[in-house]
């Protein structure tokens, strides 16, 4: 795959970097990257969280990923005024999407490890001392997964384990839980070694790339291990890309976020061991998340999704497989879709 620092220089075309230079005097430890588009709303409560874990063994690469708002401004300004670490910003000339921004960071990217975190996620006091004692304590070239909490607009919060297990070991065994979504399939509360991580083990779908790019990652570092420590948490703002999601194509048989894990399976060889866990846990667990989140965010009219959404569901989950999946899979994604299958108008009813 070649060594990390093939990539050093390189930029993702039309983009510009930034940087305050090294702050410590040698590489980082981790290299946090950080995707933003139009965040200026959100950013100087995650620029201040931020501030306040800094540490020298730690790298910031904020990819602006063709900001039109004051998000540019703010970078700069925190930029200008960083001390305790390296800051870098990186600006793309065209909207890409959290992919290929995740792209333009790995460039640029010294550090052994990577970190990932969106305007959405709050570092908790002690994140990067945290993941530090992790990169120290685990065995080289190892996947290290957190837990992290949700918290809802409504004062709500949930601790939620990152991993069941405490170990996998191996790509086959790491993708099959992943699918059972016994690894959890964000990004955000992962710790990547950087070596032999290239441009395309990034997915730069819209919506769902997380899932993806794990899979890739897993095939160049399938050992992971848990860490049953919060990381992160995760603040729902209005506005996420999870509710401006094109839930059509989302869905869609032939290149929607189902088509594209089972096309990856195959490239990966591992659809022979995994296609039962596809199956039964991950396609209907996808399937009513994207009819769920149709349901409650469209009404009935021409512009409502969720008959489109629901025929296109229909074609990649039999009636058959859905039976398997209600006796053996993800129960309660299975019944919701089977609802779905019976009478969308009561689905709907149901769900909101």
């Amino acid at each position: 795959m070649g060594r990390p620092d093939d990539h050093r220089g390189a930029r993702e075309p039309g983009s510009d970097t930034s940087d305050t230079g090294d702050a410590s005097g040698t590489d980082p430890v981790i290299s946090l990257i950080v995707p933003i588009f139009n965040a200026a709303d959100h950013l100087p409560q995650f620029l201040s969280l931020l501030d306040r874990e800094a540490r020298p063994e730690v790298e910031v690469i904020f990819v602006d990923d063709a900001s039109t708002d004051a998000t540019p401004t703010l970078l700069e300004a925190f930029r200008a005024a960083a001390t305790a670490w390296s800051v870098r910003v990186v600006t793309l000339a065209e909207n890409g999407g959290a992919g290929v921004a995740r792209r333009a960071g790995l460039a640029p990217a010294r550090g052994r490890y990577l970190m990932w975190l969106d305007v959405d996620d709050e570092p908790v006091a002690g994140t990067f001392d945290l993941a530090l004692t992790a990169a120290a304590d685990t065995e080289p070239g190892t996947v290290v997964v957190f837990d992290y909490r949700y918290h809802w607009k409504d004062g709500r919060s949930k601790h939620n384990a990152g991993m069941t297990a405490q170990h996998h070991v191996g790509l086959e065994p790491s993708v099959r839980a992943l699918l059972r979504r016994e690894i959890s399939p964000y990004m955000w509360n992962k710790l990547v070694p950087r070596e032999g991580l290239r441009n395309e083990h990034f997915a730069t779908r819209r919506n769902g790339q997380d899932w993806l790019t794990l899979v890739n990652i897993f095939a160049v570092h399938p050992r992971v291990r848990h860490v049953p420590r919060v990381l992160v948490d995760y603040v729902q703002q209005p506005g996420t890309l999870s509710r401006s999601t094109d839930l059509v194509a989302y869905s869609s048989p032939t290149d929607g976020l189902i088509a594209q894990m089972r096309a990856l399976l195959h490239e990966h060889g591992l659809w022979p061991a995994c296609e039962r866990d596809f199956s039964l846990w991950f396609v209907p667990r996808i399937g009513a998340n994207t009819a769920l989140a149709s349901a409650r965010r469209d009404e009935p009219g021409p512009d409502d999704t969720l008959p489109q959404v629901a025929a296109q569901l229909h074609r990649q989950l039999s009636s058959a497989q859905l039976r398997k999946a209600l006796a053996f899979g993800d129960r309660s994604a299975a019944a919701a879709l089977w609802l779905l299958r019976l009478s969308s108008r009561q689905f709907r009813r149901v769900v909101r």
